[in-house]
């Protein structure tokens, strides 16, 4: 039965589909994502996969199996755990695009320190203001440098309406911040656990994006894909990891060509962001970080022409998981990329067409557009673009 099943899926010599990242210290031994042609049809796909089953059933790994399929507008395929024969073999099938070894995922923050919790908001003339705000919302709310402690934004640009999707560590959505706004979506975790965040990372970034109080759109809706465990990593069937990952580039074009925006965190290796994914995905919006006094933060951030723009990221503060009113300060682009995500979330609220359609290479090229340009200093690398996110009263 195995030899069937294999020569049916050889079916005639084609070009070998190349097999990317296995030398990487993040991949994962045995497990696998295989992308299709974007020619396959739903019919020859169904029978692919039929396939795929039968030699995954029958290979000599006691554990291998189909763990997921996927589509993404064009982008299909699948994940898999299978030993290196099996593999070899899926690279002569005429259906398949590439394979890649799955890896481990790690979030971008580093330091911590104390926890308090404070909120002040009031109505001033035609904007909400809140005072005593963290340095980062007061810096994306200014041309030049001057933490007065006032952030301000317009109720009808406050995220209402816009549902963002966190891949992280899960979101702890009973935290006061969320005010209820917060939801689980999808858990790709192995190990599963309660729906809630163990880690923190995810927490404080949906936090940073969308909570009443450190929150750039004070109203938008958040939706907890998880994708770390509580060591803040993990690994994911679009491959995120350290090194340049073919799969999840395509996977962000497929998913922008069907409008959905995806905001990246450069990364903190202090390295070319361009050799690292998601941050070199052309069609996600990569982002930088820099300090309370608009230095880059060259002691980690990544940099490059890769990168879109640049964001509060150190001593950042936000929602903890300790309690539901606990708050966190942390560092990494982890927590500059948030800020983007929040200026979008009250674009897309204010600004969205009447359709309700939505295009991403609009949306990047407002946000850069709107930034505060050569605010920066000591940026690494003069493909770095030295243009600092802003919002005004919106």
């Amino acid at each position: 039965m195995k030899v069937v099943f294999i020569l049916a899926l050889v079916g005639y010599v084609s070009a070998k589909a190349p097999l990317y990242n296995t030398d990487h210290d993040t991949a994962i031994p045995d497990e696998y994502i295989v992308v299709l042609r974007s020619n396959v049809t739903d019919h020859e796909r169904a029978v692919h996969m039929e396939k795929v089953n039968g030699i995954v059933k029958n290979s000599d790994l006691a554990h291998s199996r189909v763990k997921h399929e996927f589509s993404i507008g064009d982008l299909a395929g699948y994940s898999i755990i299978a030993p290196r024969s099996v593999v070899e073999l899926l690279q002569e099938s005429p259906d398949v695009e590439f394979i890649e070894a799955n890896q481990i995922v790690k979030g971008h923050s580093g330091h911590e320190s104390s926890e308090k919790y404070r909120e002040m908001n009031e109505t001033e003339e035609k904007c909400h203001v809140q005072r005593m705000a963290g340095w980062n919302l007061v810096r994306i709310n200014q041309r030049m440098l001057n933490i007065d402690g006032r952030f301000s934004y317009k109720g009808s640009s406050d995220g209402t309406g816009v549902t963002v999707y966190i891949m992280d560590s899960g979101i702890n959505t009973e935290h006061v911040e969320f005010e209820g706004r917060a939801s689980w979506g999808v858990d790709f975790v192995d190990d599963p656990s309660p729906l809630t965040d163990k880690n923190g990372h995810g927490t404080h970034v949906a936090a940073l994006i969308g909570g009443k109080t450190f929150g750039v759109a004070k109203k938008v809706d958040l939706v907890a894909v998880r994708t770390m465990n509580h060591n803040s990593s993990g690994k994911t069937d679009m491959s995120v990891g350290a090194s340049r990952s073919p799969t999840l580039n395509a996977a962000i074009a497929a998913a922008a060509n069907a409008s959905m925006i995806f905001v990246v965190s450069a990364g903190n290796d202090q390295t070319d962001a361009c050799n690292k994914s998601p941050a070199s995905a052309e069609a996600a919006i990569t982002v930088a970080a820099i300090n309370a006094v608009d230095k880059f933060s060259s002691t980690f951030s990544n940099y490059g022409p890769c990168v879109d723009i640049l964001a509060p990221g150190e001593d950042i503060q936000s929602a903890w998981i300790n309690s539901n009113y606990s708050v966190m300060s942390l560092t990494g682009t982890s927590q500059a990329a948030p800020h983007v995500t929040g200026v979008i979330a009250r674009y897309l609220s204010f600004f969205r067409d009447a359709t309700g359609t939505i295009n991403p290479e609009a949306v990047r090229n407002w946000v850069v557009g709107m930034s505060s340009k050569d605010m920066v200093q000591e940026i690494p690398d003069e493909a770095t673009p030295n243009k600092l996110l802003f919002l005004d009263c919106y």
